[in-house]
């Protein structure tokens, strides 16, 4: 190919325009465009014997396989740095090895000139054992969406419902909180708010029950006579503390954060966050974006060190480190003097840099006040200090006037508020995520695919931010309970399989017993059905 030496193989057409705009002239650079192999569309694709996959190529994918063995040099396979990325590559090593063809894998986790060129000096095997449970995975699921769907099918005499193994999870989630909030029986009571005004400062104090430390709740004829009795009256101060309070910044971002802050923030979908943050990745602006780990590598803090001591000075710097708890960083930029790219990238380039900048430092303020022998309560904050804070917002809490022990302040205004316990509030896609991940319910990578078929299949609407389960979706997660029972479809149980998957990978567990432990469990359920 035009003399050069090298082929590197990537999935997308521009993560592979990225590479080449600053590889040297030996290297080439050709796309699959994802996947090359799946298994079969219209039939299970599983020998129950062995529980071994049968893979079909892909519509186009052996003629594009075809064209890239021809090159005549060596071959480099540059996947994303996970496991689906490892099953792609593997399937990419195969096709060539049956072609008398040789290729290594090289991996990176940022499509930097450094870091590619890093890869490139020293090219691997690929994983296998990454490459296993990546596999064990699709089988996993194919055995429970074709077990499990045709049953679905059978009841609701339609046959575009499906059942999924982290997806019927997930809905199951969205179902019962549904559930508690039709049986929730809110209760009512009422508060009483001053309003205060001194040297021009208006500020507020609530009647505060001291011995539960939560505002006083009354009924509304106590309301009413309290709210009677203050008018015209001075409250006087009994007590003042300040205390000065150090409040530590967030750490960088996570795919399930990353997910959580852009739906809160931005009001993005999930599936549009992962759409951005992979062409952010591929274009070499950010790392790898699906991750669960806040790590940051050495040059990474040195980094952001730099231009902290730069832009704010040293008093603002403070380096922080976090535990590597898996094979990626945190989601940041690769250079910080590259901004504004979009709110997505702003977002990402804002909590890394304050991750490592110092607290946030406010003098907390307090006071309380008498009358008669009733207590209220108002506080507020001065920061001291603003650290992280010049970089990422925060909430805070407007400073109160200067006061003195004893003095009498006259009230302004009172007000009495109606008040309402509230049932248990519905998952957003944020929430939601942030639920998945407390519970080890799918994998960074599959955060977005799960609302979205949730969606897709209309077991759930979006209403505003609030992701509502349809009348379709209780009646397939009623169905789905009576089929498989509490256990198949709780939290618990997913969350187990995906360690499973994870001691595949670490060569902990075996594959095929695995697989067929799972498919004795399942048909177990849906035999008699």
């Amino acid at each position: 190919m035009r003399g050069r030496r090298f082929l590197i193989l990537v999935e997308s057409p521009t993560k592979a325009k990225t590479l080449k705009s600053f590889l040297d002239r030996e290297y080439d650079v050709k796309a699959t465009r994802g996947h090359v192999r799946d298994l079969p569309l219209r039939s299970l694709g599983v020998d129950l014997k062995t529980f071994s996959p049968r893979w079909v190529f892909l519509k186009g994918k052996k003629k594009l396989l075809e064209k890239i063995a021809s090159h005549k040099g060596f071959f480099l396979i540059a996947t994303d740095p996970d496991r689906e990325g490892e099953r792609i590559a593997y399937d990419i090593w195969e096709f060539l090895r049956s072609k008398g063809k040789e290729a290594k894998r090289i991996e990176f986790h940022e499509i930097t000139p450094s870091a590619v060129k890093e890869a490139l000096s020293s090219p691997k095997d690929l994983n296998i054992m990454r490459v296993k449970s990546a596999v064990s995975r699709r089988v996993l699921d194919r055995l429970y969406g074709y077990l499990v769907s045709p049953v679905l099918w059978k009841e609701f005499g339609e046959r575009g419902l499906s059942a999924g193994r982290v997806q019927s999870c997930a809905l199951k989630i969205l179902v019962d909180r549904e559930r508690e909030r039709k049986e929730f029986v809110p209760e009512r009571w009422y508060e009483i708010e001053l309003s205060l005004k001194k040297e021009g400062v208006i500020f507020k104090a609530k009647l505060w029950n001291i011995n539960e430390d939560i505002p006083e709740r009354l009924s509304k004829e106590e309301a009413e006579f309290l709210e009677r009795s203050l008018m015209g009256s001075s409250i006087r101060v009994l007590y003042l503390s300040a205390k000065e309070v150090s409040i530590p910044p967030h750490p960088p971002l996570k795919t399930a954060t990353l997910l959580q802050k852009a739906s809160s923030t931005l009001g993005l979908s999930s599936g549009k966050v992962m759409r951005e943050a992979q062409e952010l990745f591929e274009r070499g602006y950010i790392t790898y974006h699906r991750t669960d780990s806040c790590f940051l590598s050495e040059r990474a803090i040195k980094m952001a060190s730099r231009f902290i001591e730069s832009e704010f000075g040293s008093d603002f710097l403070k380096i922080r480190r976090y535990p590597k708890t898996g094979a990626h960083e945190a989601i940041r930029p690769t250079n910080l003097d590259v901004r504004d790219i979009s709110p997505l990238y702003n977002l990402i380039w804002k909590y890394f840099l304050a991750s490592q900048m110092s607290d946030v430092k406010i003098k907390k303020e307090k006071a309380l006040f008498g009358w008669r022998n009733k207590v209220f309560l108002s506080s507020g904050e001065m920061v001291l200090f603003k650290g992280w804070s010049a970089v990422l917002e925060r909430k805070k809490e407007p400073s109160l006037p200067p006061l003195f022990q004893g003095e009498e302040i006259k009230i302004n205004e009172i007000h009495i508020l109606k008040r309402q316990s509230q049932p248990p509030s519905r998952y957003t896609e944020a929430s939601l995520v942030k639920e998945l991940e407390r519970k080890g319910v799918g994998r960074p990578s599959t955060y977005a695919s799960i609302i979205s078929t949730l969606l897709r299949r209309g077991y759930v609407i979006k209403r505003k931010k609030s992701l509502i389960p349809t009348e379709l979706g209780f009646r397939v997660c009623e169905a789905l309970e009576r089929i498989l029972g509490e256990k198949m479809l709780s939290p618990e149980f997913t969350s187990e399989m995906e360690s499973r998957l994870d001691g595949i990978e670490h060569g902990i567990a075996e594959p095929e017993a695995f697989l067929r432990n799972f498919y004795r469990s399942l048909m177990l359920k849906v035999a008699s059905e």
